[in-house]
């Protein structure tokens, strides 16, 4: 029984007469091919640098599957202010409780080497604190005691996901979506929804 999918014959089984076409018809397929190579490392670039950036995050005993689904969540929500997720690791909310932001996201918008910063939940509740850049961790900025005092009133957990919108304004203010590894059983995935089922 033939296979439902068709194969391009091989070059080699057509006709000597059929030079000129067969010519022609490499080529075109060379160039397609080498186009739709081109997307496909494209592609794959992203795709990697994505599993490289979910692999340092996330817990080692999250499944692709579970790492993924739970970026999907986090993702979700779309703003024109600048963003970033962090997943909540054993060093944000035990023991030390320190949260060390993007190398680029502090770079940019943590000119001064410490000074105030406010955290904010969609509830309205503030927090209000300082942070510190670090020239030992290659100009990442650090929140102080404010991180821990966040965590704390907010029940963070290893696996759980904040993602971080840099409200624009005189004063460095960031306005935190939290996202809970505790309900990623029960919920669907909704960009809608944030936080909660």
């Amino acid at each position: 029984m033939r296979s439902p999918l068709s194969c391009p014959r091989p070059y080699k089984v057509m006709r000597s007469n059929s030079t000129d076409k067969i010519n022609s018809t490499h080529k075109l397929n060379t160039s397609s091919d080498l186009r739709h190579k081109e997307t496909l490392a494209k592609g794959e670039d992203l795709a990697i640098q994505e599993r490289i950036e979910i692999t340092m995050l996330c817990p080692r005993t999250w499944s692709a599957v579970e790492k993924a689904e739970h970026f999907q969540r986090a993702y979700a929500y779309k703003s024109d202010n600048p963003l970033f997720a962090v997943i909540m690791q054993p060093s944000c909310v035990k023991h030390r409780y320190e949260l060390y932001l993007p190398s680029a996201i502090s770079k940019k918008y943590f000119t001064k080497e410490q000074g105030d910063v406010f955290l904010y939940i969609p509830d309205g509740k503030t927090w209000s604190g300082n942070y510190i850049v670090r020239t030992s961790s290659h100009g990442r900025a650090r929140l102080g005691r404010i991180w821990r005092v966040f965590a704390e009133d907010n029940h963070l957990n290893v696996g759980d996901v904040c993602v971080f919108e840099l409200i624009k304004g005189t004063e460095i203010s960031m306005k935190v979506f939290i996202f809970r590894m505790a309900e990623e059983t029960d919920c669907h995935l909704s960009p809608s929804k944030f936080g909660s089922c």
